[in-house]
């Protein structure tokens, strides 16, 4: 989840579009970007539907519903921003929709984690 990248762009060791990209070369076009930001949404998937689950089984106060709509909001957002453009500018914002998620996925678990 919080991977080196996150880390480097965060402390401004690195522009959000500063990476070299690992995927394969000439598969930049849009149908390409989907099948990346199809991919990049199942990254954060299990962390999220187990803290959902959970909180759910364990029936915890308060509820997390809001703020998992919101979740799943900001990864949409994340996905459209990627399907449009690989600009400096886009990966910044898909990158701000991306760190606002996980900080939102880390308050759900920790709320879930003090009402068990």
């Amino acid at each position: 989840v919080l991977s080196q990248r996150t880390v480097l762009i965060v402390t401004g060791a690195r522009k959000p579009g500063g990476f070299v990209p690992t995927r394969e070369a000439g598969n930049e076009d849009f149908f390409g970007r989907v099948g990346y930001a199809h991919a990049n949404l199942l990254e954060n998937f299990p962390l999220f539907m187990a803290v959902v689950l959970v909180n759910h089984v364990v029936d915890a106060s308060p509820d997390i519903n809001d703020k998992a709509w919101w979740y799943v909001h900001l990864r949409i957002c994340q996905a459209v921003i990627h399907w449009m453009s690989v600009s400096e500018n886009a990966v910044t914002i898909r990158f701000l929709f991306f760190i606002s998620g996980l900080f939102l996925l880390l308050h759900m678990g920790y709320i879930t984690m003090i009402a068990m």
